[in-house]
């Protein structure tokens, strides 16, 4: 799911390079680079110059990179950084090294002053890559509040532009359009078809999938795999050379370049959560859009006791937690627990009138989680203090110690 050697790619973004660098690259170019120290952190060293890496990465000096060029807005450019095959794993550091390595993570991603290094350490998942990237790739999707629907706006306005101008086969932005649907839900009906294509993309890598295609010896698939992957259509077309120097000479070049960057964030942000799963029966998925235009975001963990179950009234254990955004009704922390028939709802809201307004309707909600197929339900509401972090490390909590995965 990450890059070459494991390790997810990450972007910098800089105009503090020297002439001779700025002069001789260009959007589209692959160059090798080797990690160095300059005084004031981690840099990788390519041409003579240095670009100056973001603080938190765990590369140790003298790894070689890989480094794909992009243009960014204005004069900026913009380089995605990752080791090369057989790169060094970085030595995890101690406990203490690691909390303050999150720490200034948090306050990287604007959350230094509303949430704990503790537990964004114990959010992360134990099979997490051990760098920089990874821990702000989970973390940053955890934080984020708004959906990706502007994003995707903004990405098919531009490639819309390149495919007029016939820098872009329309059958590409066709299969993207095509994908992004499957992972929104149309209507109320669609809601679990929808989960269900969120949860299969999120679970699995592209790479993984080529890797059992090939494996299996079914070489053919590849192509479709490819055309048929969000992620990978994605990359793709970021790496198209003459496309990227097209769309920098555009007004939506740079929309472009940050819309594609959030939405591949996210993306890789939900593969690496779903490591979790390699310890657990766990399962995190981010719905991009939801009928109805009130719900801003929604990002669900859903908890099994490894049993398989076809019904809602099934004896065994199962919980989903979510964690979503409302232009009504504002931040709510909803958990649903299933235990032999029974449901058992708990809303927490920031706002204490919605809270106090879901306690009113809670007979009316029962009665409707009931028809759902439950035997019984109950539904509490309170007041929430709005801590994201603390809330969803109260989930991990049990399962794990400190992960120093950083």
């Amino acid at each position: 799911m990450g890059g070459l050697g494991g390790v997810p790619p990450f972007l910098v973004s800089t105009t503090d390079l020297s002439p001779a660098l700025s002069a001789s690259v260009r959007a589209g170019q692959v160059l090798s680079g080797t990690v160095v120290t300059d005084g004031e952190g981690l840099a990788v060293a390519i041409r003579g110059a240095r670009i100056k890496l973001p603080a938190g990465e765990a590369l140790p000096p003298g790894t070689r990179v890989t480094v794909q060029v992009h243009a960014g807005e204005g004069q900026a450019l913009r380089f995605v950084v990752q080791p090369e095959l057989g790169a060094p794993v970085p030595t995890a550091p101690s406990t203490s090294d690691a909390l303050a390595a999150i720490g200034k993570i948090l306050a990287a991603l604007g959350l230094g002053n509303t949430a704990t290094a503790e537990d964004a350490a114990t959010i992360l998942p134990p099979n997490l890559p051990q760098t920089g990237s990874a821990v702000r790739l989970v973390l940053g999707l955890l934080a984020a509040r708004e959906g990706l629907s502007r994003s995707f706006t903004a990405l098919f306005a531009a490639l819309q532009t390149a495919v007029e101008a016939g820098m872009l086969p329309a059958s590409t932005l066709e299969a993207l359009r095509s994908q992004v649907k499957q992972l929104q839900a149309a209507d109320d009906a669609d809601l679990k078809g929808a989960l269900t294509r969120a949860a299969r993309s999120g679970s699995t890598s592209l790479e993984s999938r080529i890797l059992s295609a090939l494996d299996s010896g079914q070489a053919a698939r590849v192509a479709t795999l490819l055309r048929e992957d969000l992620r990978g259509l994605l990359l793709h077309v970021k790496s198209d050379g003459p496309l990227a120097e097209f769309l920098s000479g555009t007004r939506g070049g740079a929309e472009f370049n940050e819309a594609a960057d959030r939405i591949l964030d996210r993306l890789n942000g939900a593969l690496l959560q779903n490591t979790r799963g390699l310890d657990q029966p766990y399962r995190f998925v981010e719905l991009s859009q939801l009928p109805g235009g009130f719900v801003e975001s929604a990002q669900i963990h859903f908890f099994s006791d490894g049993s398989r179950s076809d019904s809602a009234g099934e004896s065994g254990v199962s919980m989903a937690v979510l964690d979503v955004s409302l232009t009504n009704l504002g931040d709510l922390w909803v958990s649903l627990r299933a235990l032999d028939g029974h449901c058992d709802c708990r809303l927490k809201a920031t706002a204490s009138s919605v809270a106090a307004l879901i306690e009113e309707h809670a007979h009316e909600l029962e009665s409707g989680i009931a028809a759902a197929g439950y035997r019984s339900a109950s539904v509490v509401a309170s007041e929430w203090d709005g801590d994201r972090f603390g809330a969803v490390a109260s989930l991990f909590r049990p399962y794990a110690g400190l992960n120093e995965a950083v």
